[in-house]
């Protein structure tokens, strides 16, 4: 065995000219002193995710129970499938001067949502309902879509609409319902150019062909449901309950609600409903006072009588939980 080149002391005594500087190394060709630069930490960035994980699984649900529904409608097999979430403003949601734009609402959510459905599915749509071929995608002309092209888009977005209810149903009971289809500038006035918007995308295959549509939600339609959505434990906010509280008022007082009387009464054994027989007459007391209701509950009781020669009811005292029950 040969001898050590150097020894330990040596190595020791190298390593610590090294450090200190007194020794010269080898950098890139250059003779010089080692240096390492001071590396400094940053702060911890706040990553902001767009990641909805509730809403993806309601895109999922939804897209199979509508390709269930057109299965059924279209006589052919259906295959749908959510494609994931995109958020952008309308602007920049692509060209929608080839696409059927179609509002909804979702109550009890304040505010529009968004069906966009392109020229070529739509084609495909008009073709599925009617036979034919699908090598004859719709014409857009200067007034837009056919008016049966847009009989055949409102026909399939309020199966759309009708399957995402029923999708959403374990999570939110919506209701939605289909306002007409829009021009692109009739959607910009209802939404804010720059307001960011959810947007669903969703690929649709049937006779052959895929295609896609894209539902879009504006934030702030979703406020509500915006931390369940995102899978977040909502904090209670004082401030903003009663904000929230304050806007619901103000949307209640607006509702219309179905209001009815109920000026008398009768007590009768099944017996005698069940021999009764045209012509018969079932005796009630003097109908001087009865009951408003409002949605089929009773909120007001009255006294009812005529005004301005028709019947009436006039309100006397607000009914109490207990008495309405």
């Amino acid at each position: 065995m040969t001898d050590p080149i150097i020894s330990d002391e040596e190595k020791d005594a190298l390593l610590d000219g090294v450090e200190s500087g007194d020794v010269a190394v080898q950098m890139d060709g250059e003779s010089g002193n080692a240096v390492v630069k001071e590396f400094e930490l940053p702060p911890r960035s706040r990553i902001v995710s767009n990641s909805y994980p509730r809403f993806t699984v309601l895109n999922q649900q939804f897209a199979a129970r509508a390709g269930r529904e057109f299965e059924n409608l279209l006589g052919s097999e259906v295959a749908m499938h959510s494609t994931g979430i995109d958020v952008q403003a309308f602007t920049e949601t692509g060209d929608h001067s080839q696409s059927a734009i179609l509002e909804f609402t979702a109550a009890p959510l304040n505010g529009p949502g968004i069906l966009m459905l392109g020229a070529p599915l739509l084609g495909q749509l008009v073709e599925a309902f009617f036979g034919g071929s699908v090598d004859n995608p719709p014409h857009v002309g200067e007034d837009g879509f056919s008016t049966g092209e847009l009989k055949v888009a409102e026909l399939f977005s309020r199966e759309l609409l009708a399957a995402l209810a029923d999708a959403w149903q374990s999570f939110e009971q919506l209701t939605p319902e289909l306002r007409g289809v829009r021009q692109e500038a009739d959607v910009v006035e209802i939404i804010d150019p720059g307001e960011e918007l959810l947007v669903c995308n969703f690929d649709i295959e049937f006779l052959g062909e895929p295609q896609y549509f894209r539902i879009a939600w504006p934030k702030t339609t979703l406020a509500p449901l915006l931390p369940a959505l995102e899978g977040q434990k909502r904090d209670r906010n004082p401030a903003e309950d009663a904000r929230w509280n304050q806007s619901l008022r103000a949307t209640v007082t607006d509702s219309v609600v179905q209001v009815s009387s109920e000026i008398a009464s009768a007590r009768l054994t099944l017996r005698e409903i069940v021999d009764l027989k045209p012509g018969d007459v079932i005796a009630i007391d003097d109908p001087r006072s009865g009951r408003i209701l409002a949605a089929d509950r009773a909120i007001i009781k009255g006294r009812f009588g005529v005004h301005d020669g028709c019947y009436a009811m006039e309100a006397q005292t607000w009914i109490t939980e207990s008495e309405a029950s």
